[in-house]
Order: C-alpha cells, then sequence, then structure tokens
C-alpha cells in the first residue's frame, strides 16, 4: 500500500513541486526533461523540526538544481532537474546529492547530512526511480573579537577606555551572559549585562582602566556566552598607572634612556595618546605611517626630560581611515623605536 502511494507521487511529483509558500533564498535551475523525486520524511535543525518558510536545496556540487519552501507537511517532494541539450543546466547522473537548509528565521544557510530511509537510492543523482531521506541540521553560534588583546597607561585616579567589537561570526544566536573582570576593581566593562547577537550581528563593550594607585597590572576579561567552542573567551589586558611620586616639583619625570611606551587606547577611533620617555631635551619626532609605508602624521618638537606623552586627534588627519598604522618615534641622536595602533572610524 505504501509503495503504491508513494508511485502515485512519484508519477505526479513533476506537477507537485510547489507548497504555496514563495521561494525566497534558494534559487533552482530553470526545469529540463529530466526530472528526478527526493522525497524528504523529515528534516532537523538542532534537534528541531523546520518552521514554516524554511527552504531545502538539492544541489549537484555547488550547483542548486531543486529547492521547495516548507509548508509544515510532510513529506517534502522535490524535484531535481538533470542537464540537457533540450533545457537548461541541471544535475550530473551518478554525483552525489548535496543537501542545504535556509532557516528563514536565523537568515542563515546549513549544510545538512541525509539519512536514506528507503529502498531506492543510494545517495546519487538517477540512482533508482527515486530517493527518501531524512535531513539533519546543526547551528551554533560562534564569538568573534577585536581586538584580542588590551593596553591601557595612565594617572592613578585619571581613566581611559577602550573599545571591544563584538560579532556572531556562527550560524546561531550568540548570547553573552556576562564579562568577568576577576575580581579586577580598576578596571570596568559595560555594558555588563546579556547581549543576543544573530549571526553576522556585531555589538560593543567598553572597556575602562580607572587605578587607584601606580603600578603595573596583568589581567584577564573573561566574556562568558554560549558558543561551545569558547565559552569563556579571553582578552589579557596589560595596564600601567604611572606613579606620580617620580614627578618632581616641576614635574619633571627622571628616566635614565629613551624608550616609547604601548600607544593606547588600542584600537582607537578618536584620539591616540603616545608615551615616551627621554633623559634630557631633546627634538622629538612622531610619524604615523600606513601599511603602504605612506606617512600620514608628523610632528617634530622639542621635550622636556622625562615621561611624556603626545596626544593625536586622528579625526583631524587627511586621509586617515580605519585599519592599521605604525607608529615612529625617533630622536635626532638616530635612536628609533616603532609601535603598531589599529584606528578604527
Amino acid at each position: 500500500m505504501k509503495v503504491a502511494k508513494i508511485a502515485a507521487i512519484i508519477f505526479l511529483f513533476p506537477l507537485m513541486n510547489s507548497t504555496g509558500y514563495s521561494q525566497e533564498h534558494f534559487e533552482p535551475v530553470e526545469p529540463t526533461n529530466r526530472p528526478f523525486a527526493v522525497l524528504v520524511h523529515l528534516a532537523m535543525n538542532n534537534e528541531e523540526a523546520l518552521e514554516v518558510s524554511d527552504e531545502i536545496g538539492l544541489f549537484d556540487h555547488d550547483l542548486c538544481v531543486g529547492a521547495l519552501v516548507y509548508d509544515g507537511v510532510w513529506p517534502m517532494i522535490i524535484t531535481a532537474w538533470g542537464d540537457s541539450p533540450l533545457g537548461g543546466p541541471g544535475y550530473q547522473a551518478g554525483d552525489t546529492i548535496r543537501y542545504k537548509i535556509w532557516d528563514h528565521s536565523l537568515e542563515v544557510e546549513l549544510e545538512a547530512i541525509s539519512e536514506i530511509t528507503g529502498d531506492h537510492g543510494n545517495g546519487t543523482y538517477e540512482n533508482g526511480p527515486y530517493i527518501e531521506v531524512n535531513l539533519f541540521a546543526h547551528s551554533s553560534p560562534r564569538i568573534q573579537v577585536f581586538p584580542v588583546e588590551l593596553s591601557f597607561g595612565c594617572f592613578p585616579d585619571e581613566s581611559i577606555a577602550s573599545t571591544l567589537y563584538l560579532e556572531n561570526a556562527g550560524t546561531n544566536v550568540l548570547r553573552i551572559y556576562s564579562v568577568v573582570t576577576n575580581g579586577a576593581y580598576y578596571l570596568r566593562v559595560t555594558p555588563n549585562r546579556d547581549i543576543v547577537l544573530n549571526p553576522l550581528e556585531t555589538d560593543s563593550l567598553l572597556v575602562e582602566f580607572i587605578p587607584r594607585e601606580p603600578g603595573m597590572f596583568h589581567d584577564t576579561i573573561a566574556i562568558l556566552s554560549n558558543d561551545i567552542d569558547s565559552p569563556e573567551f579571553p582578552i589579557p589586558v596589560e595596564s600601567d598607572a604611572f606613579d606620580p611620586l617620580s614627578i618632581e616639583k616641576l614635574g619633571i619625570h627622571v628616566v635614565s634612556d629613551f624608550a616609547i611606551g604601548e600607544p593606547y587606547p588600542n584600537p582607537f577611533n578618536s584620539t591616540l595618546a603616545i608615551p615616551f620617555s627621554v633623559p634630557s631635551e631633546s627634538e622629538i619626532t612622531i610619524g604615523i605611517y600606513n601599511l603602504l609605508g605612506q606617512q600620514v602624521y608628523l610632528n617634530s618638537s622639542s621635550w622636556q626630560p622625562g615621561k611624556q606623552r603626545l596626544v593625536i586627534d586622528a579625526s583631524g588627519i587627511d586621509g586617515m581611515i580605519s585599519g592599521v598604522y605604525f607608529v615612529n618615534v625617533n630622536t635626532p641622536d638616530g635612536k628609533s623605536e616603532v609601535k603598531k595602533a589599529v584606528y578604527m572610524k
């Protein structure tokens, strides 16, 4: 009885390749004179049945040779169209059938694994009169964070901030539960609340360094989420709270050699601070260069001995676009150091 019913369906299937729902994602080839029936008895995404308006696509390599929108009724009978000189392009006999599922609510395309359920077909086109399958797809979130580390520098009772950019590079909803600073009172993260990102959506976190006393601090921020592979995404944080007691009455920081600190915040989207130290009054030249080696900024001025800091307003620099830049600091006696900074416009 089942065989007769399926046979009747197969006989009529070229006329049935529609569910009344419009095809929004997959774009199959035009019908040819070589139809092949694929009966999908069940399709699951993360162990849940498809939702109405989800789509199933049949592929021969990268060519979509058939597709259908799920209307809530099983089985789905999808026509795959073969290559024919009398029509357009299509599948090649004997090629493996590839299946994809379009999740309309998440707007993601997923590869599906097939399970042959009947006595006909072996997973390739035109092997038998038709094929019966169940399909299983899995989607998961994947967190991406930029930058992957942070560095700060300021005086106690001051504050400085940097931005962490978040993206869901996966195929399911990413949920960020909280951000843990491991008891570092001098680090503050906002917003520290649930963040929900659909696939390819982005958001950001603001991380502030607010020291109370001088010192060097080495910490790790953990971003907790439902990413199975990275449930606690770590962000190393290097922070320097400058010692105000090293400042003499004239405001001079006593140092013994030329040095440049890490520019901060890094990445930056407005101002960039470049800390450096000089042992004696010196003419310091600071240039910023893009990846092509082109100079986009130059400052040459005299500085008193001690720990100093040049603050640059990137928004006022012509030709400054988002990207990686190199900060080159030079002294008259030929000493030079280069640091990398990322500009997020």
